[in-house]
């Protein structure tokens, strides 16, 4: 077998926290973080988006007179946002309420965005509010991605796989019920 990893070694000596056959050991990792974030992709066209953002005020004091930040990491560019003012620059996004909107201990504040892009629509990851970062809750359905142009035709679905579904490809040359005059072997009895 080859070397261990330290970084696995150290996760699998540790237990993810626990020592083998002792007490817990003192948590791994910072405290509780003072604000969440739930990013929540409602709608996605394959070239246009529609997410809701809340934001959780986790600590134990009102948030005033706040800006929330965030980067996207693609090439989407908003295009609209709901009772917050929004700026951005390349993928860097800063969003602050249009009026005094404080944040009390324990509550949220929910706005809408809207936006655009080209190629592609990965959800961002990591938010902060005044520099101090967010946990980031992210969800929401894989993008519509753009597909195949309607095929040409004289319209109608020429979807022939469900149940009672037919082909053209009859050895008799009958075209089984598709004119309507495929089974004429049964009228000369």
């Amino acid at each position: 077998m080859g070397q261990r990893k330290p970084e696995l070694f150290g996760y699998l000596r540790h237990g993810c926290g626990r020592r083998v056959g002792g007490a817990p050991e003192e948590p791994i990792g910072k405290p509780a973080k003072a604000c969440s974030v739930t990013y929540s992709l409602r709608r996605d066209s394959g070239r246009e988006f529609r997410a809701d953002l809340t934001l959780t005020n986790a600590g134990g004091q009102p948030v005033e007179g706040w800006r929330l930040t965030f980067a996207f990491p693609g090439d989407q560019r908003l295009t609209d946002a709901r009772r917050v003012d929004f700026a951005q620059s390349g993928r860097d996004v800063v969003l602050e309420p249009d009026h005094e909107q404080p944040i009390d201990a324990g509550e949220s504040f929910s706005v809408g965005v809207t936006g655009r892009y080209q190629k592609a629509n990965p959800l961002p990851t990591a938010f902060a509010v005044d520099g101090t970062e967010c946990e980031a809750l992210v969800s929401g359905a894989p993008p519509a991605t753009p597909g195949p142009t309607a095929r040409s035709g004289s319209g109608g679905s020429d979807d022939r796989s469900g149940p009672g579904a037919s082909s053209d490809d009859d050895s008799s040359g009958k075209g089984k019920g598709r004119s309507g005059h495929g089974d004429d072997d049964e009228e000369d009895d």
